[in-house]
């Protein structure tokens, strides 16, 4: 072979084997591709990310403020909602609303309940951001027209820019409704899911207010979202709260009234004229709204028609829960969360059973280490009992809702003098 056949060959060869190495990466990158395209990839466990930071505090704001039903939608990034929450008392300022409450302790209490913080009335001043909701910006006026304000920047409310906490007696020419409530406080409906809610705070024309309240004890349905099991990544599986709603003077109600439920003869005892709190009984309302002797009523429909016994939660006895009300009572409430290898749950303790819950309640953050540790949080929910140490081994597990919330798509057509036709009425105090 002469040296010129000796080069083309030796070039033809190395020319095939460079195809024949192009053609192996080729087909290592398109098995690479096929196998991080998603097709083979395990499913994600939380393809809509409604388990994030993010999800949780616009699931909170929106709970409060707007319609949103046991979980955000699956375009909850981008989609945007209409405020239900307050009123506009200047047309040429539509996006400022206000929300009427009886002091700064009560507006603190409600911008803690939007941003899961935990300022006092001795805050001035304080700003909550979240990537992906938005941001908000509290301020202590406390002047006789209004007690706070909250600036909103929140993606999913772009026609809320701010709110403003003010006294019954700022709106008093724009009278909430006319006509009695058709739900008072100690009613009780029953959802779709046989789940038992109470009212803890009515609507009541001469405080302004129009949207009643609502908690549960329960969480009975056949595909919970508000009580989920996962197993994060290399940690212990968890089973944890979702979704239950965070609406802190609503809770603080509720404890009041089913205390003064479970305790009535005591109650009126000590509150004779209603009055609990300055000039205000049950609900945070006018004694009038609830006087003694309409709860007195209330209380003995509750005994004589076994109400007890439908709200309570699901494996405690009447006496058990009834009880609760007579001691130190704690309620686990909103979302835990799922943050590294941490699991946090928010609680609100009342400590002062004697003065029927009264006194400012504590609101802290049970911590688990998700490594080490396997909560279970289905045992307080039904059994008011569990194994969570910084919780404590007693807890009761509430859910809460506004009226519109337990409505749900057909709240803009809610009123405070009608029914809320996606619930059975199982008890009302003005039909008895």
């Amino acid at each position: 072979m002469n040296m010129k056949k000796t080069l083309n060959w030796m070039l033809m060869a190395a020319m095939t084997m460079g195809l024949s190495l192009n053609f192996a990466a080729c087909s290592s990158d398109d098995d690479d591709e096929k196998e991080n395209d998603g097709t083979e990839a395990p499913e994600s466990t939380d393809p809509y990310e409604r388990d994030t930071e993010a999800a949780g505090a616009c699931y909170n704001i929106l709970s409060l403020l707007s319609v949103v039903g046991d979980e955000l939608p699956n375009n909850w990034k981008t989609a945007t909602f209409d405020v239900l929450e307050g009123k506009v008392l200047d047309e040429s300022t539509p996006f400022v609303r206000s929300i009427v409450v009886n002091d700064l302790a009560e507006a603190v209490d409600y911008y803690n309940s939007l941003t899961n913080r935990n300022i006092t009335t001795g805050t001035a001043t304080d700003s909550w951001k979240v990537d992906g909701v938005g941001t908000m910006e509290y301020t202590a006026v406390n002047t006789s027209a209004c007690f706070a304000t909250i600036d909103c920047n929140i993606k999913q409310l772009p026609k809320l820019t701010q709110i403003r906490m003010v006294p019954a007696s700022v709106v008093n020419l724009n009278a909430a409704f006319d006509g009695e409530p058709y739900y008072r406080m100690g009613d009780v409906v029953k959802d779709k899911d046989n789940t038992y809610w109470i009212c803890v705070r009515q609507c009541y024309s001469p405080d302004e207010n129009d949207i009643s309240h609502w908690l549960s004890f329960q969480i009975i349905t056949a595909t919970p979202t508000n009580l989920v099991t996962k197993t994060p990544n290399g940690l212990q599986t968890q089973k944890f709260l979702n979704n239950l709603g965070n609406q802190r003077p609503a809770m603080r109600y509720g404890a009041q009234l089913m205390a003064a439920l479970a305790r009535t003869n005591e109650f009126v005892a000590k509150y004779p004229n209603g009055v609990i709190s300055e000039d205000k009984g049950l609900g945070g309302l006018s004694p009038d709204a609830m006087p003694n002797n309409e709860l007195q009523q209330v209380s003995q429909a509750w005994e004589q028609l076994g109400i007890w016994d439908l709200v309570k939660p699901a494996d405690m006895s009447v006496a058990q829960f009834k009880a609760a009300f007579s001691n130190v009572l704690t309620f686990a409430y909103n979302k835990s969360m799922l943050k590294s290898n941490t699991l946090e749950q928010p609680y609100v303790r009342y400590s002062d059973p004697a003065n029927f819950f009264t006194a400012e309640p504590t609101y802290e953050t049970a911590t688990a280490n998700m490594a080490s540790t396997s909560i279970d949080m289905s045992t307080y929910v039904n059994e008011g009992t569990g194994t969570f140490s910084s919780l404590g081994s007693s807890a009761l597990v509430v859910r809460h809702k506004n009226g519109f919330n337990l409505t749900g798509a057909a709240a803009k057509a809610l009123s405070p003098t009608a029914p809320i036709n996606s619930v059975t009425t199982v008890f009302r105090f003005a039909e008895q």
